[in-house]
């Protein structure tokens, strides 16, 4: 009979630990949301901006900006969402762009709880040939360029970037313009490249490295290369972006809605139309995002009767939408405990039975 009450005993503290355990490790449901003003260098941070959140090393969470200076909101749906669970609650949350640390951290709270964060980056610019260029004319740009061979009367502005490629780092190029709608190109590469330059030629017309004009209503005709012929292709490219924005009073003058706003791109012989969404609003431009593997001639083109087609990809990783909640890792330890939990309350239970 002893025996049979210290055996119960311990099953019973077995079977406590096992639920406390357990307990422990369950997922925070629905996750903290997290929104603030977001900086850069000072300046308020652009739209299409993407902010992503680590907890010990590990990505937790990302949103990509809809609007100018700020990440999430405080009364609409849009936040960054952190993935967390009970026993990590306090954890210190810090916030990556493009793999530059905010100066301010934050804190994992409960579930369901909302956390107003502003954060500040200082992301260093690039030196001489470096950095975004930006001259009134065909010349203009840093870095050493790419020779494209469009003809150059049909050029109205060349913006270029040189920046090094890490293999699996996003790598953020960076635009600013007035004449260029192009704000952002993001890629993440499978390997490690060097420095690599991306180049926006910004086009009077119809390109003439192309054979038919873009369908549709045209917005603007552009030629966009990343590094030498062989670098930016699906093997290489783990993922590529390109947001744009444009005057939202062009949009509304044509009465051309977000939703038939395209990127084409000229594959060689033919146009096609690329996953194309609306990013956001300022009021005086709307920010679209769009998918691709390769880089060529492009347009931005209203149109209604083209269905678009999806872009091949060799791995997409999760963006875009404007909030993006990273997945819950799995818990291998939390499978365990209710294993555990199971097998000692059959056995608990068979004693008491036998009893």
């Amino acid at each position: 009979m002893k025996k049979k009450i210290i055996l119960i005993m311990v099953l019973t503290i077995l079977i406590t630990s096992g639920i406390a355990s357990a307990q422990n490790e369950m997922p925070l449901d629905p996750p903290p949301g997290y929104y603030g003003s977001l900086t850069v260098n000072g300046q308020p941070a652009s739209p299409g901006t993407t902010i992503v959140a680590k907890i010990g090393g590990e990505v937790r969470g990302s949103i990509t900006t809809s609007a100018s200076g700020l990440y999430g909101d405080n009364s609409g749906p849009s936040k960054l969402w952190i993935t967390g669970y009970q026993n990590e609650i306090g954890s210190t949350v810090t916030f990556y762009l493009n793999d530059i640390a905010a100066q301010q951290t934050s804190k994992l709270t409960g579930a369901e709880t909302l956390n107003k964060v502003d954060l500040t980056f200082i992301v260093p610019v690039s030196g001489p040939g470096g950095g975004p260029g930006g001259g009134g004319g065909p010349s203009g740009g840093g870095g050493g360029g790419i020779a494209s061979g469009e003809n150059v009367s049909n050029i109205d502005v060349k913006e270029c970037y040189d920046i090094e490629v890490f293999k699996d780092i996003l790598t953020s190029y960076q635009y600013s313009h007035l004449r260029n709608p192009v704000r952002f190109i993001n890629i993440t590469s499978n390997i490690n490249a060097g420095v690599i330059t991306s180049c926006v030629e910004v086009l009077n017309g119809t390109s003439s490295l192309v054979t038919s004009d873009a369908p549709g209503v045209v917005y603007k005709n552009m030629n966009i290369w990343i590094g030498l012929k062989g670098f930016a292709t699906p093997a290489n490219l783990k993922e590529a972006k390109i947001v744009f924005n444009m005057q939202t009073s062009w949009l509304t003058d044509n009465k051309i809605t977000g939703s038939q706003l395209k990127l084409l791109k000229w594959d060689g012989s033919k146009w096609i139309t690329l996953d194309t969404r609306e990013a956001g609003t300022d009021g005086t431009n709307t920010y679209f995002e769009s998918g691709t593997n390769s880089f060529s001639s492009f347009a931005i083109s209203g149109i209604m009767e083209i269905t678009a087609t999806p872009t091949p990809s060799v791995t997409q990783t999760p963006i875009p939408g404007i909030t993006i909640t990273a997945t819950p890792p799995a818990k291998a330890p939390a499978i365990q405990n209710w294993i555990m939990f199971v097998i000692i309350a059959a056995a608990y239970f068979c004693i008491i039975k036998k009893k």
